[in-house]
C-alpha cells in the first residue's frame, strides 16, 4: 500500500496540472472573445477588455524590436560571409589577372622583339628590348669589366620581368583599337578586360559589404553585449502579461456566462466553457479529496502524539512508583528514629 504522503503529492501535482488546464480555457475563451467581437452581445468588463488592447500593443511592440532585431543579426551575418566570400573571390581573380597579363606582357613584348609592333606606341618595350640585345651581345667580350657590367645588366633585367611584363600589358590595355597581332593576342586581350570588369564589380560589391558592416558594428555589438537578451526578455515578459490580462478577461466572462450566451453562441465557445466546466468538477473533487487525506493525516499525526505522551505517562508512572517506595522507606526510618527519641526520654 502506497504511504499516503506519496498519494498526496501526486494529487497536490493534478491539482497543479487541473489549475493550468482552467487557466489555458479561460485564455483560450477570452482570446476568442477579444478577436470575435460579436460573440459578446454587450459590451462587458470594458475595462479588462483595454487592458487587454493595450497588452496585445506592448506585446506586439516587443515582439517586432526583438524580430527586427534578429533580422539585422542575420542580415549582418550574411553579408559579413558575403564579404569575406568577395574578398576570396579577389584574391583568386587578382592571381588570375597577374597570369594573364604576365602572360600579355610577354607576348607583348615578344611581338617588339620580332618588330611586329608600333614603334612610337610601345617605345619602352622597344628600348628594352635594344637594351637586352646589346646586353646579349656584351656577354660574347671577355673583358673582366663588360663581363662584368653586361651580369649586372642581366641581373637588373630578371628582376624585373614580372614588373615590366606588367607594364606592357597595362600599355596594351591603355591604349585604343586593336595594337597586338594574332588571335592569341586577342584572347589575351579579352580575358584581361573581362578580369579587370570582374574585380571592378567584385571591388564595388566589397566596398557597398563593408559599409554596411562598419555602419552597423555598434549596433551589431550591443545585441551581442547583451541588448538582444533585453529584447527577448522584455518580449517575454509582454506576452506574458497579455496572457494574464486574457485570462482575466476570460474567467470575468465566465462568470458571468448567462448574461451573454444564448442560441447564437459560437460552438468554439460552448467547448470552453464545457471544458472549464469539467476542470472545475475535477478540481473540486481533487480539493476535498486533498483535504479529506490531509485531515487524516493529521489525525493520525495527533494519534500518534497522543501515543506517544500516554507512553510518557507509562514512565512516569513507573518512576512515581519507585519514588514512592522510596518515600515509604525514608518515612519508615523517620518513624523508627522518632521511637527511638521517645523511648530514651521515657
Amino acid at each position: 500500500m502506497r504511504a499516503r504522503e506519496e498519494v498526496i503529492g501526486e494529487i497536490q501535482d493534478k491539482l497543479e496540472r487541473v489549475t493550468e488546464d482552467i487557466r489555458s480555457s479561460y485564455f483560450s475563451l477570452g482570446s476568442y472573445a477579444y478577436r470575435n467581437a460579436g460573440v459578446v452581445r454587450i459590451p462587458m468588463g470594458v475595462k479588462l477588455l483595454e487592458g487587454v488592447r493595450s497588452a496585445d500593443e506592448a506585446s506586439r511592440r516587443a515582439s517586432e524590436e526583438l524580430e527586427t532585431a534578429k533580422a539585422f543579426l542575420e542580415e549582418y551575418r550574411e553579408r559579413s560571409a558575403e564579404a569575406e566570400s568577395t574578398r576570396d573571390r579577389i584574391r583568386d581573380r587578382n592571381g588570375e589577372d597577374k597570369f594573364s597579363r604576365l602572360r600579355l606582357g610577354a607576348l607583348v613584348y615578344e611581338q617588339c622583339s620580332l618588330g611586329l609592333l608600333d614603334e612610337e606606341r610601345f617605345a619602352d618595350v622597344y628600348k628594352d628590348v635594344e637594351e637586352e640585345r646589346a646586353l646579349a651581345a656584351q656577354s660574347g667580350n671577355k673583358s673582366f669589366w663588360n663581363r662584368f657590367a653586361s651580369m649586372r645588366g642581366q641581373a637588373r633585367m630578371k628582376r624585373t620581368n614580372d614588373a615590366r611584363f606588367l607594364s606592357y600589358a597595362s600599355l596594351a590595355l591603355s591604349l585604343p583599337g586593336e595594337n597586338l597581332s594574332g588571335e592569341n593576342a586577342a584572347t589575351l586581350i579579352r580575358e584581361c578586360r573581362e578580369i579587370e570588369k570582374d574585380l571592378r564589380t567584385l571591388n564595388e560589391s566589397l566596398s557597398s559589404l563593408e559599409t554596411y558592416l562598419r555602419e552597423g558594428d555598434a549596433r551589431k555589438h550591443a545585441l551581442d553585449k547583451g541588448e538582444l537578451e533585453t529584447l527577448q526578455d522584455r518580449a517575454s515578459e509582454m506576452e506574458n502579461g497579455l496572457r494574464e490580462e486574457i485570462i482575466g478577461y476570460g474567467n470575468y466572462l465566465f462568470d458571468r456566462g448567462a448574461s451573454w450566451i444564448g442560441e447564437s453562441t459560437p460552438t468554439e465557445i460552448l467547448d470552453y466553457l464545457d471544458s472549464i466546466l469539467k476542470s472545475q468538477k475535477e478540481y473540486g473533487e481533487l480539493s476535498e479529496m486533498l483535504s479529506r487525506m490531509k485531515k487524516e493525516a493529521k489525525a493520525d499525526d495527533y494519534k500518534a502524539m497522543i501515543e506517544e505522551e500516554k507512553a510518557k505517562i507509562l514512565i512516569l508512572q513507573k518512576e512515581k512508583e519507585r519514588i514512592d517506595a522510596q518515600i515509604s522507606q525514608i518515612q519508615e526510618e523517620i518513624d523508627r528514629l522518632e521511637g527511638s527519641i521517645k523511648r530514651l526520654i521515657l
